[in-house]
């Protein structure tokens, strides 16, 4: 796989979303966006609570990239949408 070259895989466990985190967020198994098309950022998913689990993939440049799981049950943020994440692929910006 090619990886962007201000990315840089790393790979672990965390507990928390830090406020500038690119954050794929999942409610069961739907990725989280907004109207925009856009991730989900920490702070709209902060109505949710803590998540069930967050394992850190990667830095962008000095961005943490992290993935968050929240239980399938779990009604999403007004401000975002829970949407298939075959649904989704043709949506996010590249």
């Amino acid at each position: 796989m090619q990886w962007p070259a201000e990315f840089t895989p790393t790979f672990a466990p965390t507990t928390t979303l830090a406020d500038h985190a690119i954050c794929f967020a999942f409610i069961g198994e739907d990725l989280l966006i907004d109207a925009k098309n856009a991730l989900a950022s920490p702070g709209q998913l902060s109505t949710l609570g803590n998540p069930h689990s967050v394992f850190m993939f990667g830095q962008n440049s000095e961005t943490p990239c992290v993935v968050a799981a929240w239980p399938k049950d779990t009604p999403p943020p007004p401000t975002l949408q829970a949407m298939n994440v075959r649904q989704v692929f043709d949506l996010l910006p590249p």
